[in-house]
């Protein structure tokens, strides 16, 4: 059983299977640029992670509480975004040494 971080596929039911449904927008006047069309991929924490390319990852980190945008899945990493909030959409606040607000969207 897993405490923490990725949920096996195999589990399939309780919403640990593969994550689907919308892709999001990060929009944002952003450095590093971390703007782009995000894609559901799997699951972290207990809620969808999203990624685009090998790039960036959209991830819920459990013990933070909040969504975070950044180069590592479970690891902030020097610059991220984070939104102390329970849905993915909106604000991510810069952190570290990223710079400038980053808007997250999701996706018809």
């Amino acid at each position: 059983m897993c405490s923490r971080g990725l949920i096996p596929p195999s589990l399939g039911a309780g919403g640990f299977e593969q994550a689907t449904g919308p892709n999001l927008s990060v929009a944002g006047t952003l450095n590093p640029d971390a703007t782009g069309t995000y894609v559901g991929t799997g699951t972290w924490d207990y809620k969808p992670y999203y990624t685009i390319g090998s790039n960036y990852f959209i991830w819920w980190d459990m013990i933070g509480s909040g969504w975070i945008i950044s180069v590592l899945l479970g690891t902030k990493g020097s610059a991220y975004w984070s939104a102390v909030q329970p849905e993915v959409n909106g604000v991510y606040s810069p952190l570290g040494t990223a710079t400038g607000d980053a808007t997250v969207t999701k996706l018809p």
